[in-house]
C-alpha cells in the first residue's frame, strides 16, 4: 500500500472542500428557485384575488350622485352668518358646558367643547349615538363641513345620508340634531364655519358644491389647517 505524501493529503482536502462548496451552491440555487416560485405564485394569486374583488365591489359612488339634485332637494342658497366674538377668543371659545345655540337651528360657529369629534373614526353619527353639538362645532372651527339632520328625517333619507358619508372625502361629518326640529320643510342643514345651507331632502350634489366652496382650505374657519 502506497504511503500518502503531504502533497496527496493537501490535494484530497482541497478536492473535498470544492465538493462541499459545489454542493452548497447547488442547495443555494435550488432554494432560490423555490423561493422565487413561491413569491411569483403569491403575486399572481394576489393579483387575481384583487381583480376578482374589484369586479364584485364595483366603483365607489361619487358624493354628487347621492340623493337628488339641489333643486329636487329644495335647497336654499347658502347664507353667510356672523361669528360670535366669544367663538374666536382663546379665553372664551372652549367650554365643557352645554352651549345654547338656539333650539331649532344648528350653529355655524360659537363656543364649543375643547375636544372635536375624532378624526377618521367615522363620518356618520346616528340618533342613538347623538354626539354633543359642542364637539361638532369644534370640527367646524377646523374647516369641516357638518351636515345636521333633525328628528323628522325619514329612514329612507337616513340611508341616503349614510351613503353620502361613505362617499364623501375630506373634512366631512353628518350628525343628528336632537334639540328641536328645523323650521319649515328644511330638515337637513349643511354648515361650515359661518356658512349655512338649508335643504328639504338629501342632495349629494349640494353637499359636494358646499364642500368645494366652504370646506377645508376654501372656507373661513380660523383653524382650517388643523386636523
Amino acid at each position: 500500500m502506497a504511503k500518502r505524501t503531504p502533497e496527496t493529503n493537501r490535494r484530497k482536502i482541497i478536492e473535498e472542500q470544492r465538493k462541499k462548496a459545489r454542493a452548497a451552491e447547488r442547495r443555494k440555487t435550488v432554494l432560490t428557485i423555490v423561493i422565487s416560485t413561491l413569491v411569483g405564485a403569491a403575486l399572481i394569486g394576489g393579483s387575481v384575488y384583487f381583480s376578482v374583488q374589484s369586479k364584485h365591489k364595483g366603483p365607489k359612488t361619487a358624493l354628487k350622485n347621492v340623493g337628488g339634485t339641489i333643486t329636487d332637494a329644495g335647497c336654499l342658497d347658502p347664507k353667510a352668518e356672523d361669528v360670535d366674538p366669544k367663538a374666536i377668543s382663546d379665553a372664551t371659545k372652549h367650554t365643557t358646558a352645554t352651549v345654547d345655540y338656539g333650539a331649532n337651528i344648528p350653529p355655524t360657529s360659537g363656543q364649543h367643547n375643547p375636544s372635536p369629534l375624532p378624526v377618521g373614526a367615522k363620518k356618520f353619527y346616528s340618533r342613538s349615538e347623538n354626539p354633543p353639538p359642542e364637539r361638532a362645532v369644534h370640527n367646524l372651527e377646523h374647516g369641516y363641513v357638518v351636515v345636521w339632520y333633525d328628528k323628522t328625517v325619514s329612514d329612507a333619507d337616513i340611508k341616503l345620508l349614510q351613503s353620502a358619508a361613505d362617499a364623501a372625502e375630506g373634512k366631512f361629518l353628518i350628525v343628528p340634531w336632537q334639540r328641536g326640529d328645523f323650521p319649515g320643510d328644511k330638515h337637513i342643514v349643511l354648515t361650515a364655519w359661518s356658512e349655512r345651507q338649508q335643504c328639504g331632502g338629501v342632495s349629494g350634489d349640494a353637499m359636494q358644491k358646499f364642500m368645494d366652496t366652504y370646506g377645508g382650505a376654501h372656507g373661513k374657519a380660523p383653524e382650517k389647517g388643523a386636523i
